[in-house]
């Protein structure tokens, strides 16, 4: 790393990236809100002094999920009195949210897969509503055509995609 100020850069690059998947991975563990928040606070500041020790192009997510399972035993030490649920089944959470972890990443591939079976005219649309972030409103403008047409365009590709994801999973699975 170059600089503090290149690291300081990066590191919040990816922490805001992929945040949201590790409090998730956090919240399916412990599911008091603020106890949640304040195990991710907890992770964060960790994976922030250990961030010199993260190989540059591995899992960030797979990473600060390692951190915070290590935040959350620890507070769970601290809560063995008020614990609703045994360390099995703790466990038993945890795998079944890797695991969906895992799966997510496999149906945004097929999600992929699909969206370049799209004809052009529906990739474009798509590309303008979820990779651009538009309002409906703006692509309408900008195509000139009818809200309510960009609606039912974008609600007949979702379905389509939606299919062919399906499939995929399907095939896959036999």
């Amino acid at each position: 790393m170059n600089s503090e100020s290149e690291k300081v850069q990066q590191f919040v690059t990816l922490l805001t990236a992929h945040q949201s998947r590790i409090y998730s991975f956090i919240l399916s563990l412990v599911p008091i809100f603020n106890e949640a928040d304040d195990i991710m606070q907890e992770t964060s500041k960790m994976m922030w002094v250990l961030f010199d020790q993260f190989d540059r192009g591995t899992d960030f997510v797979a990473w600060g999920i390692k951190i915070a399972r290590f935040r959350i035993l620890e507070h769970r030490r601290r809560m063995k009195s008020n614990l609703k649920f045994g360390d099995m089944l703790l466990q038993e959470i945890e795998e079944k949210s890797q695991k969906r972890q895992d799966n997510s990443k496999e149906y945004l591939n097929y999600l992929k897969n699909c969206i370049q079976k799209l004809n052009p005219k529906d990739q474009t649309l798509m590309l303008l509503r979820y990779q651009q972030d538009l309002k409906v409103k703006d692509i309408s403008s900008r195509l000139n055509k009818s809200v309510q047409s960009i609606y039912q365009n974008i609600a007949r590709i979702q379905d389509l995609l939606l299919i062919c994801v399906r499939k995929a999973i399907f095939l896959d699975e036999v």
